[in-house]
């Protein structure tokens, strides 16, 4: 409740700001099931948040959980030993960002 409250706040600043354009993202999927679930929460609030305030909103964690159903290890788009995109995992979040545009 308070990163949303928090996240709604943001976002009218920001729009009360001159010309803005407000884009939110959801992040990847973790590699840890329990920590996968904390995030989803958290993404799944960005998604709700966006779509309540009528702003962007691009699901990275829909993107690659795409390519992992299709057989993409997970593994295959994180740097090794950390929760963060490699190459290839910044390669799917480039092209979300450009079908949105």
């Amino acid at each position: 409740e308070e990163f949303e409250m928090n996240l709604v706040e943001m976002v009218r600043r920001i729009r009360a700001g001159p010309d803005s354009e407000i884009l939110l993202l959801s992040s990847q999927p973790l590699e840890s099931p329990p920590y996968d679930q904390r995030v989803l929460d958290y993404y799944q609030t960005v998604e709700r948040v966006a779509k309540e305030m009528n702003v962007g909103f691009v699901d990275v964690y829909g993107a690659w959980m795409k390519r992992v159903q299709a057989g993409m290890p997970l593994d295959s788009l994180i740097l090794p030993g950390l929760d963060h995109p490699n190459e290839a995992g910044y390669r799917i979040i480039a092209e979300e960002l450009m079908s949105l545009f």
